[in-house]
């Protein structure tokens, strides 16, 4: 999310974020950018018309696929899709293989490993991390602090403005420092519910309190 710094620009700011707001809690439209790893990107229309599905490729480019589910063409990295400002974006699953990823690294988080070991595994089989690169304890924290996974979208988790952020109610506060930081989740704007998880609810707040270094003994306890 980015505030601007300037206080000119302030009522500019509450219009925009309470678009954001009602984005996600009132018409559960997901954010925009690059989806998360396991999950493509559908464009619908308001009422639910399916107008494009993207897939987000290992070097940055994004294959557009129409409503009948055909290769369109694939999308050179950095051009955006630009769509009508009542169209809808959904999250549905990817290819069977990254979903199967997602759902393998859930598992090693409840039988134990650390984010070490899972980052490790995964770079000794050769399994690309979601932009391509290897894979590293950052990258796993993020997945599997990532609400997506049991289906809830959610904006605000993050913060890049100079001089204000947002709370949970969506009031501008002045920020604590200058620069990107995560938001505390009580935070964040988050709909529940919204597409198919990958992973069950349980197990997806279960694993956001696990550490890094979790051991097995630390995470059979959390049962």
């Amino acid at each position: 999310m980015v505030i601007p710094g300037h206080r000119g620009h302030r009522g500019l700011t509450c219009d925009t974020l309470r678009g954001q707001i009602s984005n996600i809690r009132e018409r559960k439209s997901a954010p925009g950018g690059m989806a998360p790893y396991g999950y493509d990107k559908q464009h619908l229309t308001a009422d639910g018309k399916l107008l494009r599905t993207l897939r987000w490729m290992p070097d940055g480019s994004k294959q557009e696929f129409g409503p009948d589910g055909k290769l369109l063409r694939v999308i050179e990295p950095g051009v955006k899709i630009k769509k009508a400002k009542r169209d809808i974006i959904r999250y549905v699953p990817s290819t069977p293989e990254r979903v199967a990823v997602v759902r393998r690294l859930f598992d090693l988080c409840v039988l134990g490993y650390g984010y070490h070991y899972i980052a490790a595994l995964f770079n000794k089989e050769g399994i690309l991390s979601p932009g391509g690169l290897p894979w590293n304890t950052a990258r796993i924290g993020q997945l599997i602090r990532n609400p997506v996974y049991r289906g809830a979208i959610a904006w605000n988790r993050h913060t890049r403005g100079s001089l204000f952020g947002l709370d949970g109610d969506g009031k501008l506060r002045p920020k604590r420092k200058r620069g990107w930081q995560r938001n505390d989740e009580r935070d964040w704007t988050i709909a529940e519910s919204v597409h198919e998880p990958l992973v069950s609810a349980r197990a997806g707040r279960r694993h956001r309190r696990l550490s890094p270094n979790a051991s097995a003994t630390a995470a059979w306890r959390g049962r």
